[in-house]
C-alpha cells in the first residue's frame, strides 16, 4: 500500500485560549461632569487620553477590560487611544476567542438575532451589544469547566462591550412591545433579526406570522413602537387589501427618526407588486421603505428594491439576511442546503443585481456566489460554498461574514458585489451543533456569533497589533500598526496530507479550502501517470467523514484490491 503526500498550506481552525488578546477599543465615552468613563471590551497593553490645551496627555498603560474614568480638567476635547500586540485572529484563519464561555450572561436559548452598535457619536451606547430571545427557555452550554446553567425570557438582552451587564440590569427588555410567543412553529421568530439605526436606535425585525413588521425602540430598549404601516398580521399571497408588507427576514436601515431621514431595506417573505395576487412570484424580494419625515409607522407603500427579481427562491419559510457594506453594496443571503443555489446575491444603491465576479470585456456579468465560484474554481457544475448561511455581516473594511447552520464561519472580502475567493476563511467553532442563528461585527472588527445549538454568544478577535482611537467628537479610527498576518491560501481540490492503518482498513487526513463532504468523491491510481489512469470507487468502499478544511476517508478493505495504490480526493 502507498499513498502519496502532497505539499500543501492548510489553515486549521485553532482556537486559542481565552489569555490570548483582541483589538480592543474605547466604547461608551460618557462625560460626567469632572470626569469621563468609558468602557475597554479587552484588556490592552496601554491606553493614552490626548487632551486639546492645556493639559498634556494623560498615559493610563495597560488597563484591565470594562469600565475606567479619567478626569476631564480644563480641556473641552479629547481622544483616548487604545493599542493592543495581538496574537493571531480570524484574519489568520485562527479562532481567538475573547469571550468567556462560562460567564452567565453569554448564555442564550432561542437566540436569533444579533447586533453590535458601530456607531461611535452615540455615547454610552457606542459598542453596545445586543441579543433577540424568541421564547423562554433555558440556556445550558456545555463549558470547561462545567458552569451553571441560565434561565431566558422572551426579549431583549443588551450588555456593553465588555460583555458585562449595562445599568438596564442582565434581564430580558421588551421596550412595551408584544412579541408572538408559541412554543413551536412560524411564529417562534418574534423577535427576530436585530439593526442599529445611525442614532443609536435599536430596529427589532419580526418574522412571525402574528406579529410581522419591524418595530423600533430607542438604545436602551424603551418606548418601542411599530415602523411598517398597514396590519402587521403577515398572510401568506393573496393578502388582504391594504397589506403592506409581510413577515421581515432581514433589513437594512440609514437616517433616522429624529432627522426626518429614516429609510429602510427590508427582506419580505410574502409582499409582492400586487398584495392580492394569488401567484407568488416575488417572495422573499427586498423593499425599501421611505419615512419621507412622516411620524412613524411609514403608511407609504414600499417600492421593490431588488429591480432583476433574480436574488433567491420564490417560496416561504426559507432564512434570509440582508447587510450592507462600507460602500453601500447590499449583500442578500438565503439558507439552501443542495449547493446548486447560491448563498450570496449583491446589490448596488439603486437595486440592480451585481455581478459576483470582476468585470470583464469578454465576459457575462456572473449574479451570485454559486456561478462566481464556478467561474473561479474552473470546476463545472461547481456546488455553492455557503451553503446553510444563517445570517450574515460586513465590517467596516469590507469583509463579508457568514455563519453556517453547523456553527462554521465563513469569511472573504468583498468589493462593489465581487467575491475575491482567494481571501476565503473557513473556521469551525465548537462544538458542532444546529443550530448557529446570527453574526455581527463591532467597531474595531472583532467577530461576534451566537448560536441556539451552543446556547452561547462567543466574540472573536481579528488579530494583529492594532490601535484604536475614540475622539470626542463622535470619530473612531482603527489602524493597524502591524496588520494581522494572512491565512495561507488553500488549494481549491483536496489534498491528502496523512494516512493512518487500522487492520486491513485505513484512513485518509484531507484538508480542503471548499466544499463540503457530499460533494466530493475518492479515486484510486497505480501511480501517477495519466488522467485516465484514475479510477473513481463507489460510494459503499469508503465513507468521508467531517467537512472542509480538515476531514477524513475510510477506506474499506474491499477497496484496496490487491495492487497498490495513490489515493486522492477530488471535488465533484
Amino acid at each position: 500500500m502507498k499513498c502519496r503526500l502532497f505539499s500543501f498550506a492548510a489553515v486549521p481552525a485553532l482556537l486559542l485560549p481565552l489569555t490570548a488578546s483582541a483589538a480592543p477599543y474605547a466604547s461608551a465615552v460618557t462625560d460626567a461632569g469632572a470626569n469621563i468613563s468609558f468602557v475597554l471590551n479587552e484588556p490592552a497593553d496601554s491606553v493614552r487620553v490626548v487632551f486639546n490645551e492645556p493639559l498634556p496627555a494623560l498615559e493610563m498603560g495597560a488597563l484591565a477590560a470594562g469600565p475606567h474614568t479619567f478626569p476631564k480638567g480644563a480641556s473641552t476635547s479629547f481622544q483616548i487611544v487604545v493599542e493592543k500586540n495581538a496574537g493571531p485572529g480570524w484574519k489568520s484563519g485562527v479562532l481567538q476567542q475573547i469571550s468567556d464561555d462560562t460567564s452567565e450572561l453569554v448564555k442564550f436559548t432561542n437566540c436569533l438575532g444579533l447586533a453590535v452598535n458601530r456607531k461611535p457619536d452615540t455615547g454610552k451606547l457606542f459598542g453596545r451589544v445586543y441579543v433577540s430571545c424568541s421564547q423562554n427557555g433555558t440556556a445550558a452550554p456545555v463549558t470547561t469547566p462545567v458552569s451553571p446553567s441560565r434561565a431566558i425570557q422572551e426579549g431583549i438582552y443588551v450588555l456593553n462591550a465588555g460583555l458585562a451587564a449595562t445599568e438596564l440590569g442582565s434581564g430580558a427588555l421588551l421596550g412595551g412591545l408584544t412579541f408572538s410567543t408559541p412554543a413551536t412553529g412560524a411564529d417562534g421568530a418574534s423577535p427576530y433579526r436585530l439593526s442599529v439605526g445611525d442614532k443609536g436606535d435599536l430596529f427589532i425585525a419580526d418574522w412571525s406570522d402574528a406579529s410581522g413588521s419591524v418595530y423600533k425602540t430607542d438604545g436602551d430598549v424603551a418606548n418601542g413602537k411599530n415602523v411598517l404601516g398597514g396590519p402587521t398580521i403577515a398572510l401568506k399571497p393573496p393578502l388582504p387589501e391594504g397589506t403592506l408588507h409581510g413577515s421581515i427576514a432581514g433589513m437594512v436601515t440609514s437616517g433616522s427618526e429624529q432627522g426626518g431621514d429614516l429609510k429602510l431595506w427590508v427582506v419580505d417573505e410574502d409582499l409582492q407588486d400586487d398584495p392580492t395576487s394569488a401567484t407568488p412570484t416575488m417572495i422573499n424580494s427586498i423593499w425599501a421603505w421611505d419615512t419621507a419625515g412622516a411620524p412613524l409607522p411609514i403608511e407609504t407603500p414600499p417600492l421593490r428594491f431588488n429591480i432583476d427579481n433574480n436574488i433567491g427562491i420564490n417560496f416561504a419559510t426559507q432564512t434570509a439576511d440582508l447587510a450592507q457594506g462600507p460602500d453601500g453594496t447590499f449583500y442578500k443571503t438565503q439558507r439552501r442546503a443542495a449547493g446548486n443555489e447560491s448563498g450570496v446575491f449583491a446589490l448596488d444603491a439603486d437595486g440592480n443585481t451585481l455581478s459576483s465576479v470582476p468585470p470583464s470585456e469578454e465576459g457575462e456579468p456572473v449574479f451570485g456566489s454559486k456561478g462566481a465560484f464556478q467561474i473561479y474554481s474552473g470546476v463545472s457544475p461547481a456546488a455553492d460554498p455557503f451553503l446553510e448561511t444563517r445570517g450574515c455581516d460586513v465590517s467596516a473594511d469590507g469583509w463579508l461574514a457568514l455563519i453556517r447552520s453547523d456553527n462554521a464561519i465563513h469569511l472573504v472580502k468583498v468589493d462593489a458585489g465581487v467575491i475575491d475567493f482567494d481571501s476565503h476563511i473557513l473556521l469551525h467553532t465548537k462544538p458542532t451543533t444546529i443550530i448557529g442563528r446570527d453574526i455581527a461585527f463591532d467597531a474595531a472588527g472583532n467577530l461576534y456569533t451566537i448560536s441556539s445549538g451552543q446556547s452561547l454568544l462567543r466574540v472573536f478577535s481579528p488579530g494583529g497589533h492594532t490601535r484604536a482611537t475614540t475622539s470626542s467628537s463622535g470619530a473612531f479610527t482603527i489602524t493597524d500598526v502591524t496588520p494581522a498576518v494572512p491565512a495561507p491560501r488553500m488549494e481549491l481540490q483536496p489534498v491528502v496530507t496523512g494516512l493512518t492503518a487500522s487492520g486491513a482498513d485505513y484512513t485518509l487526513q484531507v484538508t480542503s479550502r471548499l466544499g463540503l463532504a457530499s460533494t466530493l468523491t475518492v479515486q484510486r491510481s497505480p501511480d501517477l501517470g495519466s488522467e485516465e489512469e484514475w479510477e473513481t470507487l463507489l460510494t459503499t468502499e469508503y465513507t468521508i467523514t467531517g467537512d472542509a478544511p480538515n476531514f477524513t476517508v475510510l477506506i474499506k478493505e474491499a477497496a484496496r484490491g490487491e495492487s497498490r495504490y495513490f489515493y486522492r480526493v477530488r471535488r465533484l
